[in-house]
């Protein structure tokens, strides 16, 4: 006798996911339901599956990214992507998530200051101890964070991340802790939550200094007792998640001004690792070029620099790091013409000649707020108001991006 083929049915519609199982059941085909990315990385967490039909719209992720994590936590399944608004955006990330065959995230360099950054993950990596990554925006922090779970033992189990930046207080905690159904309006099904998801894996904190007060002593409760409740619910259970958390500040710093308690300090910082800044590693800069530089974007042909354009790209100060380094890549593959990219063809911005301790800048003092604006503001010039583009460099999503335009008055030239 045959066994039954197992699937796996993620979508929010329960109607949708209602239709599907009947379908299926009618074929003798097994199948579980999950509503959520959460739930549906939780369940894969804890089964295996023949086949996962995944829709590409979630409430809480995309589907892209559940596929992201199941390919590098070696989710052993076939997927199927649902979706009832295709377009080429989505397709062409599809396209590259199902094409790319490495598992382990590549650290590029042999600067002495990321050959520490990798001597020190593959320490770290044996222990279950907590660590923060601590870097400035588009350093590269969540490839180290995904680089410490693939060398842990615990990398065959799930790799959850979140930025807790990017969400209220009240949606922060039920992406974190789940919820039961009918415990706020509109929890019309129950609900785990990340923590639950990354039970035997890693669970990454992204941009951790943003948490409000008041999820940090939630969070600070649960990294005391090991022990997750959710939202609406009184019974608590263990959770076996490693934590490994990644701030663009300075945590002890804000602490000692009370913005960030120093009892979660305590806990989260029990590893430190300091991501350097591009500016701080430039002999790597042509290594990270070349790796950037995919010979598949220009027909088999790779982008090449000519000595002075390379040595450009090494002056500059890189203020949004790697992340801004990969997206100029990314700009000229598309649009520059001919074989080799000349220094004339880079933005202007890149003429900037470095400065010596010597010379130092003659820029008038500013808050850190109006700082903060000025260096948005130059972003989204620098990318010609791409949101997308720009939120990237920021390290941020484009609903804070959004924000910050409209808290700071930032109006787009006509």
């Amino acid at each position: 006798m045959h066994e039954r083929i197992r699937v796996l049915v993620v979508d929010d519609d329960p109607e949708v996911r209602s239709l599907l199982g009947r379908v299926l059941t009618k074929s003798s085909w097994s199948t579980t339901e999950a509503s959520s990315g959460a739930d549906a990385m939780a369940t894969l967490g804890r089964q295996e599956f023949d086949v996962v039909l995944l829709d590409v719209k979630l409430p809480d992720a995309s589907g892209l990214d559940i596929l992201r994590w199941a390919r590098e936590s070696d989710v052993d399944t076939e997927f199927v992507i649902l979706t009832g608004n295709a377009d080429v955006e989505t397709a062409v990330a599809l396209k590259e998530v199902m094409t790319r065959r490495d598992g382990m995230p590549h650290i590029v360099g042999d600067s002495p200051e990321i050959v520490d950054v990798v001597s020190m993950i593959a320490r770290v990596a044996a222990s279950d101890s907590p660590v923060l990554i601590n870097g400035e925006s588009g350093t590269g922090k969540e490839l180290v964070a995904r680089s410490v779970h693939l060398k842990s033992r615990r990398a065959s189990r799930p790799f959850v991340s979140v930025n807790c930046g990017a969400l209220p207080d009240t949606l922060l905690e039920t992406e974190l802790f789940g919820h039961k159904r009918g415990a706020f309006s509109g929890a019309v099904n129950s609900r785990v939550g990340l923590f639950e998801a990354a039970d035997g894996g890693t669970l990454f904190l992204d941009e951790i200094g943003e948490m409000s007060p008041a999820m940090q002593v939630r969070l600070l409760r649960v990294l005391d007792s090991g022990e997750v409740r959710r939202v609406g619910e009184e019974r608590a259970f263990n959770v076996d998640a490693r934590i490994v958390a990644a701030t663009n500040k300075d945590l002890n710093r804000e602490a000692t001004e009370g913005r960030f308690r120093w009892d979660l300090f305590y806990r989260v910082a029990t590893i430190v690792i300091p991501v350097p800044a591009l500016r701080r590693r430039r002999d790597d800069i042509p290594l990270l070029v070349q790796h950037f530089s995919a010979p598949g974007a220009r027909g088999g042909q790779p982008l090449r620099f000519s000595a002075d354009a390379m040595e450009r790209l090494q002056r500059y100060e890189w203020p949004g790091n790697i992340r801004e380094l990969r997206n100029l890549i990314e700009r000229l593959q598309i649009l520059h013409d001919g074989d080799e990219v000349q220094a004339n063809a880079l933005p202007a911005e890149l003429t900037v000649v470095k400065r010596t301790a010597a010379e130092p800048a003659q820029t008038p003092l500013v808050s850190l707020q109006e700082m903060e604006r000025q260096y948005v503001e130059r972003v989204l010039q620098s990318t010609a108001w791409n949101k997308a583009q720009a939120a990237r460099v920021l390290e941020v999503d484009i609903k804070t991006l959004n924000k910050k335009i409209r808290d700071f008055n930032i109006v787009r030239p006509a």
